[in-house]
């Protein structure tokens, strides 16, 4: 049973549910075409677009019952929660691990001075 979190944007309480590996893969494509319109982005204007395609197309697509409208409405704030919700249910045993991947490769390259 997939894991899920609440947490509200724009005054509407969304339920952020974890994802299968395949969908997370799926919307992994899509957003990074979105992300290189960013980086390709000839001006701020252009990078500001290719900024707010991501917010209005794929937080919609992550997060069901999102609208633009709520993303109008919400408060960056609110966009972070969702995005730490997120994490939070998908990147949960790296984001334990990683501390300790980082004190041993610490204790490792200080051996070696």
């Amino acid at each position: 049973m997939p894991r899920t979190k609440e947490v509200e944007i724009a005054g509407k309480k969304i339920t952020v549910t974890e994802r299968k590996i395949k969908e997370l893969e799926a919307l992994a494509v899509g957003l990074s075409d979105s992300l290189d319109a960013i980086f390709k982005a000839e001006s701020s204007q252009g990078a500001m677009e290719a900024i707010t395609g991501i917010l209005y197309k794929h937080i919609p697509e992550i997060f069901p019952g999102i609208t633009k409208e709520d993303i109008r409405e919400a408060y960056l704030s609110e966009i972070e929660e969702l995005g730490k919700a997120f994490i939070d249910l998908h990147f949960f045993a790296l984001k334990r691990l990683l501390p300790g991947l980082i004190a041993l490769v610490q204790a490792g390259t200080k051996g070696k001075m």
